[in-house]
């Protein structure tokens, strides 16, 4: 018996929101993973620069500006990608990573989490990486609830 595994390659990921944050994280871990990788977030540059550390881990990568609030840029997002890299098989819609703007607001949530503190971004890889990999194969549907506990 072969076992699923965690391994991506050969397929191609668009992480939307990811030139920083969660969406950083999850568009470099899909690389490591073996995916290629298109970086859209509203700024280019920053998209630009974790495509380069995609491609700095042996993986095709692009980096590319887009506000996903707008149908037309999200078409040339899509369209750009299948011309580019050959085809889309994974989206990650990551559009809305905001920060905790005060150590006191960061306290205040943390105390509402079973686990007491707040996730790092690298911390929704795993699940990411669980989603877009054969191991979910046969799910049809489900509510994950990645909140260390505060659900």
């Amino acid at each position: 018996m072969t076992l699923p595994s965690f391994r991506l390659d050969g397929k191609v990921a668009l992480v939307t929101g990811g030139s920083k944050g969660i969406g950083r994280a999850i568009a470099l871990g899909f690389a490591a993973a073996g995916a290629d990788v298109v970086v859209a977030s509203r700024k280019a540059e920053a998209c630009e620069t974790v495509a380069a550390e995609a491609r700095a881990l042996g993986r095709r990568a692009l980096g590319v500006g887009c506000h996903v609030g707008d149908w037309a840029q999200c078409d040339g997002l899509v369209a750009r990608t299948v011309q580019e890299l050959g085809g889309l098989d994974v989206l990650v819609n990551n559009t809305f990573d905001r920060s905790i703007p005060t150590a006191e607001a960061a306290e205040a949530i943390a105390s509402r989490i079973s686990l007491g503190r707040i996730a790092s971004p690298a911390e929704a890889v795993g699940t990411a990486l669980f989603l877009a990999s054969e191991l979910s194969s046969y799910m049809t549907g489900a509510l994950l609830a990645l909140d260390g506990g505060a659900g």
